[in-house]
C-alpha cells in the first residue's frame, strides 16, 4: 500500500470542494489526519507475507495461493468518487476489513511439495532470496522462546550439583578444616578434622524417627525434675546437640522404676541419643545414652536408655577380698561390706578417710578422669589401684594373712616372676559380659618373664593350669614399680586388656573384661594446627593387629568403660610417633599430630634444656583457663611449661581452645591434673612416660 498517494488524493478532493454551488458552503470540512491502520496478529509476518506474495508473478488460479493482484486504495477511491462526494466529506475514518493470511495453511501446502520445489527455480532471482529470508523468519518464530522462572533455574542448577555429587560407591574420604589465608586453622573446633562420606543411598530429608523408652536405675526419682533427651553427632561431639526428642512421663509417675517413652528424630548412624535427668532447679542429677548404630535406626525395634547417678566424683569402694570369694556361685554378694580405709588419692595429693560404708570420694572431678588411689587398712596389704571418675569403683582389699599364703604357695610352685622381689601383687578376674570366663590365657606387656598363677575350682594356685579356672582368677607376682598393660586372650584370639600400676609391698587389682557389645568408633589423624588428614600406622591396645589409616576410618571396639594407649607412627617424617590415651566406649578417637620443629621452635624460644631420661607432654584443653601441673613431681619447674593458643602461638597463658606443653617430664607413671580457674573442676590422666618419647592428651 502507497499511504502517501492515499492522502494526496484526499487532499486532490479538498481542493474541488471550492467549486461546489453555495448551498453547500455550511457544510463543515474536516481533514481526516488519523494514520490508516492495519491490524495483523504478532504471531504472523503480515507485511512480510503481503508485500512478497502479491509481487509473484503466477497463474490467476494458482491452487496453492488463490491470491488477488494487488489492490491500489487510492484508485478505488476515485472510481467511486462520482455521487458519493457528500457521504466521503461526513466520513471520519477510512475502515478496512483486517488483513488476515493463513500463513499454517501455505506453510502445509508449501511442505506437501518439498520433495518437487521446481517451483522455486521459475522465480525471478530477487523474489527467491525474498522468499529464503521468508522461511527463516518463520523458523524462528516458530522456537519455544519461553524464558525459565527464577524458580525452574533453581531446580536446574540443583540438578546439575545432584549430578556431579552422586557416586556409585564410596571409595574415598573427604576431610574438612577451616583454614585462614596462612593455610593455619581459624577456631579451636577446626583443629579437629571432620571425616566426610560420600554416601550413594543416602537417609532421607529429616532421618528416622527413633522410637524407646527411658529408664532410672535404682536411686533416681523424677520428683519435679524433668528428662531431656537429645541427638548429638559423634564427628562434632563439641558442638551443640543437633535436635532434641519429645517424651511422655505418663509410665514413670508413681512407680519404683520409672520407665518413660520417648521418640526423636535422627538423621544417621553417626551420633549418639543422650537421655539426661534434671532436678527442678536445673542441675543434672543423671545421665544415659545409647549409639544410634546400635539402635539399627528400625522405627519398629524398640531401644532402651538407662539413666545412671551422675556422679563428678571418684569413688573407691573398698570390700574385703576374702568375702567376695567366699561369696562365688552364691546370691548375696559377700563383698559389698565395706572396710574403713584411709585412702591417699595419689593424683590430687589428697588424703580421704573413708565412710562406714568403706567408701572414700573425691569431689569435684569431670568425667572421663583417671587418678591413681592407693588405700591402707589395718590388717590389710596396701591397694594401689587406677579409679575412673563418673562411677563406683569396687577394690577388694587383701587381707595379710592371704597374702602371705599366696606368697608362699607361689615360691614353691616356682611361679614367681624374674629379677628382684618387689612385694608387688597383681589379683585379677577375667569377665565375658559381666559373668566369669574360664579358658583365658593372660600375659603382661614387656614383661616376658613375668609369671602367671592361675587358681582351681577350690580357689588353691595350680601349677599345671595355663588359663583361668571356672572362678576366672589369676595373679601375677613380683612386677616392678610402675606403669604396666595385662594382655589375655583366648585361643588365638584378643580377649581383654587393663593397664594397672604397680609399687612395692602393694597389691593391685584388675579386671580383664570382654564385652560381646561391639561398636563402631571414628578414628581421625590430622595435623594438630592445620587440620590436614594424615597417613599413619596406629597401635591400639584394643586392636589385635596394626591398622593403617589415612586420615580418617571406623574401629570396631569393645564398649567398655576402660583406659587404653594408642602408638601412632606417622608416614610423614615431619610429624613424630607419639602416645595418645583414649577409652573404649568412645565415639570418636582422635590422634592430633605434632610437628618436630613446632616442638624445637617451643623449646628454643624459651631457652629449655634437653635433660637425658625425660620426655614431653602436649595437651589440648577446649574449656575454660586452667593450671597444670604434675602431682607426683612437687619440684617441677614451671619454666618448662609452655601455653599455646589453637594456631599452636605462644601464649603468656592458658588460652581455651589452646593447650600446653611439658618440657622435660621425668620417666615413670605420670598423672598431668588441669583445674578450671573458675568452676574449680579437676581434671587428670595417668600415663606411663619413656625418655624422649612424646605424650599426646586430650582434656
Amino acid at each position: 500500500m502507497n499511504i502517501q498517494k492515499a492522502l494526496l488524493g484526499f487532499g486532490l478532493l479538498s481542493m474541488s470542494i471550492a467549486l461546489f454551488p453555495s448551498k453547500t458552503e455550511k457544510l463543515l470540512f474536516k481533514k481526516p489526519v488519523r494514520t490508516l491502520t492495519i491490524h495483523a496478529s504478532k504471531k504472523e509476518p503480515p507485511r512480510i507475507a503481503f508485500e512478497e506474495l502479491n509481487k509473484m508473478d503466477r497463474p490467476q488460479h494458482d491452487e496453492w495461493t488463490d491470491l488477488k493482484p494487488s489492490i491500489n486504495l487510492n484508485q478505488k477511491i476515485e472510481d467511486h468518487f462520482a455521487g458519493r462526494t457528500i457521504q466521503l466529506l461526513k466520513s471520519r475514518k477510512l475502515v478496512l476489513a483486517p488483513l488476515r493470511i493463513s500463513r499454517q495453511i501455505n506453510l502445509a501446502q508449501i511442505e506437501s511439495r518439498t520433495e518437487d520445489r521446481s517451483w522455486t527455480e521459475r522465480l525471478p532471482k530477487e523474489q527467491q532470496r525474498i522468499l529464503a529470508q521468508a522461511q527463516a523468519r518463520s523458523e524462528v518464530l516458530e522456537q519455544d522462546w519461553h524464558m525459565p522462572s527464577w524458580r525452574e533455574s533453581l531446580n536446574q542448577e540443583l540438578e546439575k550439583i545432584k549430578a556431579v555429587g552422586a557416586v556409585p560407591e564410596s571409595t574415598s574420604k573427604v576431610f574438612v578444616s577451616a583454614t585462614n589465608e596462612k593455610g593455619l586453622t581459624q577456631t579451636p573446633d577446626s583443629v579437629h578434622v571432620g571425616g566426610v562420606e560420600m554416601n550413594p543411598n543416602p537417609a532421607p530429608v529429616g532421618g528416622v524417627l527413633l522410637r524407646g523408652r527411658v529408664q532410672l536405675e535404682p536411686g533416681l526419682g523424677l520428683g519435679d525434675g524433668k528428662i531431656v533427651v537429645q541427638y548429638q553427632n559423634s564427628r562434632s561431639p563439641r558442638s551443640a546437640p543437633q535436635s532434641q526428642g519429645r517424651i511422655n512421663l505418663a509410665q514413670g509417675i508413681g512407680t519404683r522404676q520409672p520407665i518413660s517413652n520417648f521418640e526423636i528424630q535422627v538423621p544417621d548412624q553417626a551420633g549418639v541419643v543422650t537421655a539426661s535427668l534434671y532436678s527442678g532447679a536445673g542441675e543434672k542429677l543423671g545421665e544415659g545414652n545409647m549409639r544410634v548404630s546400635s539402635a539399627g535406626i528400625d522405627p519398629l525395634r524398640t531401644s532402651e536408655i538407662v539413666i545412671h547417678k551422675v556422679t563428678e566424683q571418684i569413688v573407691a569402694h573398698h570390700v574385703d577380698l576374702d568375702r567376695e570369694i567366699a561369696g562365688l556361685g552364691k546370691s548375696k554378694d559377700y563383698g559389698d561390706r565395706g572396710i574403713a580405709t584411709q585412702s591417699y588419692f595419689a593424683s590430687y595429693d589428697t588424703q580421704q578417710k573413708s565412710d562406714s560404708s568403706g567408701r572414700a570420694t573425691m569431689d569435684h572431678v569431670t568425667l572421663n578422669s583417671w587418678a591413681l588411689v592407693r588405700s591402707e587398712a589395718k590388717n590389710y596389704s596396701a591397694a594401689l589401684n587406677l579409679v575412673p571418675s563418673g562411677r563406683e569403683e569396687k577394690i577388694p582389699l587383701m587381707k595379710n594373712s592371704f597374702r602371705e599364703a599366696l606368697v608362699s604357695l607361689a615360691r614353691d610352685n616356682q611361679k614367681f616372676s624374674a629379677g628382684p622381689e618387689t612385694g608387688s601383687i597383681v589379683w585379677g578376674r577375667a569377665l565375658f559380659d559381666g559373668k566369669v570366663s574360664a579358658g583365658v590365657e593372660v600375659a603382661v606387656e614387656f614383661q616376658e618373664d613375668a609369671q602367671v598363677v592361675y587358681f582351681n575350682a577350690l580357689m588353691i594356685p595350680d601349677p599345671n593350669l595355663k588359663a583361668t579356672s571356672e572362678n576366672g582368677y589369676f595373679a601375677i607376682l613380683q612386677l616392678p614399680e610402675g606403669l604396666h598393660s595385662v594382655i589375655s586372650r583366648r585361643g588365638e584370639n584378643y580377649f581383654a586388656h587393663s593397664n594397672i600400676a604397680t609399687e612395692p609391698e602393694t597389691v593391685t587389682n584388675t579386671i580383664l573384661e570382654a564385652s560381646s557389645h561391639i561398636e563402631s568408633s571414628d578414628l581421625s589423624v590430622f595435623d594438630a594446627f592445620q587440620g590436614a588428614p594424615q597417613a599413619a600406622r596406629i597401635e591400639l591396645q584394643s586392636l589385635q593387629e596394626e591398622i593403617k589409616v589415612q586420615g580418617h576410618t571406623p574401629v570396631l571396639l569393645q564398649n567398655i568403660h576402660r583406659l587404653s594407649y594408642m602408638t601412632v607412627i606417622p608416614e610423614d617424617p615431619q610429624f613424630v610417633r607419639a602416645l595418645y590415651l583414649y577409652n573404649d566406649d568412645q565415639q570418636s578417637v582422635s590422634a592430633a599430630l605434632i610437628r618436630e620443629e613446632w616442638i624445637q621452635v617451643l623449646r628454643r624460644s624459651h631457652k629449655i634444656d634437653d635433660v637425658p631420661e625425660t620426655g614431653t607432654i602436649v595437651g589440648f584443653v577446649s574449656e575454660e583457663s586452667y593450671d597444670v601441673y604434675l602431682s607426683h613431681e612437687l619440684n617441677y619447674p614451671r619454666q618448662n611449661v609452655i601455653y599455646f593458643d589453637a594456631r599452636g602461638e605462644i601464649m603468656p597463658e592458658a588460652t581455651p581452645g589452646g593447650g600446653f606443653v611439658l618440657f622435660n617430664v621425668p620417666a615413670g607413671t605420670q598423672s598431668v591434673v588441669l583445674v578450671a580457674k573458675n568452676s574449680q573442676m579437676v581434671s587428670s590422666q595417668v600415663l606411663p612416660m619413656d625418655p624422649r618419647s612424646l605424650a599426646v592428651l586430650n582434656f
